[in-house]
Parts: structure tokens; sequence; C-alpha cells
């Protein structure tokens, strides 16, 4: 019955949007040992709903409508990574290190993750 309800609701929100305009949404959960870290993806309406439900169910993470947060972001960029984990294909997710991460841990989880590191 839950799993009812809540294709009716994700329904009816794309139903009310267009779902093809891609939003920032994220899940916090950890990347590669590493705890202190927020995953954006750029996707539409639909493609959150298979998202969050890997990052809530697969990653037992938290899943969110809004980009991460800048607030005590590790400065010095983000890991660039495909976003397969969320079962999207051709997507990449900016993954994001928050303090007191420091820079070269955060280099370290991306580099061991498969991604790569963006300069910022």
């Amino acid at each position: 019955m839950r799993n009812l309800l809540a294709a009716v609701v994700g329904l009816a929100v794309l139903v009310a949007c267009d779902p093809t305009k891609k939003e920032d949404m994220s899940c916090t959960a950890t990347f590669e040992g590493v705890s202190d870290v927020c995953s954006q993806l750029r996707i539409t309406s639909a493609e959150g709903v298979v998202a969050e439900q890997k990052c809530t169910g697969d990653l037992d993470g938290t899943w969110t409508t809004n980009p991460c947060t800048s607030t005590n972001r590790v400065a010095g960029g983000y890991c660039k990574v495909e976003a397969s984990q969320y079962s999207l294909s051709g997507t990449d997710v900016k993954v994001y290190f928050y303090e007191p991460v420091t820079l070269e841990a955060a280099q370290a989880a991306c580099s061991s993750g498969g991604g790569t590191w963006i300069g910022g």
C-alpha cells in the first residue's frame, strides 16, 4: 500500500510539472568511507524518484529535492562521478565534501571512487 501511495504521489507531481525540466537534487550518504558528503545530481523529477529510492535504500542516505549546501564545504572543488550508483547512466554527480574532511582526504576518496577531481 505504501508503494502504491508513493507511486500515485510521484505521478501527481510529474503531471503538475514539466517532466523534462532538470533541477538540482541531493543525497547525503557515505562516499568511499567518508561520511561528511553530499552528492548533487541535476536531474528531472522522474529521475529523482529513481535516485531517491537508491539514496534512501541502497545507500542508506537522506534525500532532498534541493542542491547541496555550501556551508562548511571543503574549499578546492568537488568530485565528479558517473551516476550509475543511482541507476542513472549518462548523468554526472557532483560529490561535495564538508569539514572536518581535509582537501587531501576528499581527493583521495574521489580517486578511490573512480571520480575526477574538479578544482574550483
